[in-house]
């Protein structure tokens, strides 16, 4: 979770979960404004928090342009906001928390007789998806 340093100066900065409730969301729609992560120190014990978004997309970017613009907290991947976070642009929120893994699909027509270019496609995704996990 990311915000703007101008957003957490006038809001504040949250100390707990439950805090979230009180800040501006900006959340990926397809969230149905439930976040769910869980403590790096216990990933086990995960919890889920019903939030009430200011603002839905489908499009992360559109999500990540708001945040910079100081209008509230989003969920973003650590990898599309780290060069932020480094450059002073975002500031990480409840950095002692992680976003639970979320599934990923790939839609085929059939797995029979896949092309090879699909193949190696699929394989391509898995492994990266699978490295993203790691690092």
């Amino acid at each position: 979770m990311v915000a703007s340093p101008e957003y957490l100066a006038a809001a504040g900065m949250p100390q707990v979960p439950e805090d979230l409730l009180a800040h501006r969301i900006l959340s990926l729609s397809s969230c149905h404004a439930r976040w769910q992560f869980a403590p790096i120190a216990d990933p086990a014990a995960q919890l889920e928090l019903k939030v009430k978004p200011c603002f839905e997309s489908n499009y992360a970017n559109a999500m990540l342009t708001m945040c910079l613009a100081g209008n509230g907290i989003t969920f973003q991947a650590v990898r599309a906001t780290q060069d932020l976070v480094r450059a002073g642009r975002l500031v990480v929120v409840l950095p002692q928390y992680r976003g639970v893994p979320r599934l990923a699909y790939a839609a085929v027509a059939s797995r029979l007789n896949l092309s090879p270019a699909v193949r190696a496609l699929l394989d391509f995704v898995a492994a990266k998806l699978a490295q993203a996990g790691t690092e």
